[in-house]
């Protein structure tokens, strides 16, 4: 019987599949924002910023499934294929931070627009700013190491 020599693999599939059921649920989301009467209401910027999403989630989404597909099915049984990253990682990791911070924007704004409160919104505006400095810190880093294995350290 041959042992899988990374357990987690099937954890991380399931991971995508999961991905891809959400995904499905911001698309029939998006669907019912065009059809409804508020989209209607909203301004050009709003809807602007809605199609915006749903093209960066599924950019991120096509890039987790050939994350998936790579390791999972290109190089089953291979351990050497798993020291190594593929440039969808470093991709993944940047427009999930564009997703991150077009939405923690937009919440940012609306609690300036509902509060007015600027020592909250400049809090928030930090934590934004300091969440995608770090992720793309990480990403660059991960595009660094493209295609060379990882050193382990000791």
């Amino acid at each position: 019987m041959l042992a899988t020599p990374w357990p987690t693999m099937g954890a991380a599939h399931i991971g995508a599949f999961i991905s891809s059921m959400l995904y499905g649920v911001t698309c029939i989301q998006t669907f019912h924002y065009y059809r409804s009467a508020r989209a209607k209401t909203d301004s050009w910027k709003t809807k602007t910023f809605v199609l915006a999403l749903l093209v960066c989630d599924s950019t991120h989404q096509a890039l987790i499934i050939h994350i998936s597909y790579y390791y999972v099915i290109t190089h089953f049984a291979d351990p050497i294929a798993l020291l190594t990253n593929i440039w969808s990682v470093a991709a993944s990791l940047l427009v999930g931070a564009v997703i991150a911070c077009q939405v923690n924007g937009y919440l940012v704004l609306r609690i300036w627009r509902l509060s007015g409160n600027r020592f909250l919104v400049s809090f928030c505006s930090v934590l934004v700013i300091g969440f995608a400095a770090t992720t793309l810190a990480y990403a660059i880093r991960e595009s660094v190491y493209f295609g060379l294995p990882h050193r382990r350290s000791n």
